[in-house]
């Protein structure tokens, strides 16, 4: 399905019979953004909406329909990385994961309520992020458990052994991951 297809499905599901032109110019050129997932968000636009989708409310279907294939989470598994954390932890988070967090966390210790309002800010920030999100780290006071938490992350790719050794004393660097030159060490050439 094309973007000027899906545009056609959506105007015929919510019974809209026309649209301005610059309405359909700028739906096209969004929802060709979503060409590889367009079929599942339409779907899924038409399953859940009351009204005629928003561009803003087709990318956060998007976001949660792609299952994290654009390098975010989806809702579920980033409230999951969240819904514990202590002072004490560190997480390997995206600005859009860390803004969400931020909101839940004014309505702890409403375990309930926090979820809540981290799943409504993260879907409204999905809807604006960028693709292929920057991934960095919140370093908690456990020196230990920042560990499994870097490892962790340069295990799934979010974070490059350079930058992730960076964050790590020596001693905790985990042992599967080859330590890499210090680039703070001064070369010896002669």
């Amino acid at each position: 399905m094309n973007a000027y297809e899906a545009l056609g499905v959506l105007k015929a599901a919510f019974r809209i019979p026309d649209l301005e032109h610059e309405t359909v110019r700028l739906y096209v050129k969004s929802l060709s953004e979503l060409e590889e997932i367009l079929d599942r968000v339409v779907k899924a636009a038409v399953d859940r909406c009351k009204f005629f989708p928003t561009i803003a409310e087709l990318r956060e279907i998007a976001a949660e329909v792609s299952g994290g294939q654009d390098g975010h989470l989806g809702p579920e598994e980033a409230w999951a990385l969240v819904a514990g954390l202590t002072e004490d932890d560190s997480v390997i988070w995206t600005d859009a994961i860390a803004v969400a967090y931020g909101i839940a966390r004014s309505v702890l210790p409403d375990r309930v309520g926090a979820r809540m309002a981290f799943l409504a800010a993260y879907r409204r920030e999905l809807a604006t992020a960028p693709s292929h999100p920057r991934w960095w780290a919140s370093l908690g006071e456990n020196v230990a458990g920042r560990a499994a938490a870097v490892s962790d992350a340069m295990d799934q790719g979010r974070l490059p052994e350079n930058s992730a050794q960076k964050m790590l004393p020596p001693q905790y660097w985990p042992s599967e991951h080859k330590a890499l030159p210090d680039a703070a060490s001064p070369s010896h050439e002669d």
